[in-house]
């Protein structure tokens, strides 16, 4: 992998600096490298999308351990250094493109595949929408996040993280933190420390729902307000057109306090009221 030094000199040579508002951060630390790379669990019959790959600080090594890899890298400049780099890596293909664009089905011809990457805060949360959507062509994904975003992921009832995106994700996904991994590991240095995400596709969700789109406009209106009860949050005729009276008597009958709150509410509490409506 290039090191500080070197991706400055690279970076000079083409007449470019790192784009902030892409998020390009680019992992300068050996040992966080390798710490990385042994946690993805690559075997070499893997099939592996790399989002963001930048100047390949992980993508060469990924391609040396797996049967293919599709490096998808939005912005043109890296892609052109990219493939620059790649020399003879036959299992290789660089994508110049907006992840978001990727037509999955037509391009991974419907083999399930690993996911790494280090997603920019910016666009993390279209990035996650786009992989649950698209989840019948994965089977794990690897990814940095920043660790404001990696405790959501992965935070229970109760906890100050928990929100929309914390039953979003666990719906479908089964999310653990591996480790976290400092801001200094980057450069340029981002202004935040990150973690690394492990997502294990589900086959299905640990919830049964009668409607997906209820659940979560239920969810969506109950964080909305999150300081109000879930009978006063969800008992507007302009949220979900229930009276409140029947909302309480509703919630009552399937053992849920009117009183509490949405981030006292578990995914099987959400799946209740989803499913008595």
């Amino acid at each position: 992998m290039l090191g500080e030094k070197e991706i400055k000199a690279l970076l000079r040579e083409h007449g470019i600096r790192p784009n902030k508002l892409l998020g390009q951060n680019f992992l300068v630390d050996k040992n966080m490298h390798h710490k990385i790379l042994k946690s993805c669990e690559l075997a070499k019959d893997d099939v592996v999308l790399e989002v963001g790959a930048g100047l390949g600080a992980l993508t060469f090594d990924i391609a040396q351990n797996v049967k293919k890899v599709f490096a998808v890298e939005k912005d043109r400049v890296l892609s052109k250094i990219l493939k620059e780099r790649a020399g003879d890596y036959s299992n290789l293909k660089i994508i110049p493109c907006d992840m978001l664009k990727v037509g999955m089905k037509e391009i991974f011809e419907n083999r399930k595949i690993k996911v790494i990457g280090n997603l920019p805060y910016y666009i993390t949360s279209p990035l996650m929408s786009y992989m649950i959507e698209n989840r019948e062509s994965f089977d794990s994904i690897f990814i940095t996040v920043q660790k404001e975003v990696a405790m959501r992921f992965v935070a229970d009832c109760g906890s100050k993280d928990y929100s929309p995106i914390s039953l979003y994700v666990q719906f479908y996904t089964q999310p653990c933190v591996i480790f976290s991994i400092s801001k200094g590991v980057f450069y340029p240095k981002p202004d935040v420390d990150s973690c690394f995400v492990k997502l294990d596709i589900l086959e299905s969700p640990p919830v049964d729902v009668k409607s997906k789109e209820l659940f979560f406009k239920i969810v969506r209106t109950a964080f909305s307000q999150r300081r109000k009860t879930i009978l006063n949050s969800l008992g507007s005729k302009s949220a979900l057109h229930i009276e409140k009276q029947h909302l309480q008597e509703l919630l009552e009958s399937i053992d849920i306090d009117p009183m509490s709150r949405a981030e006292g509410l578990s995914l099987e509490d959400f799946a209740a009221i989803a499913n008595s409506m």
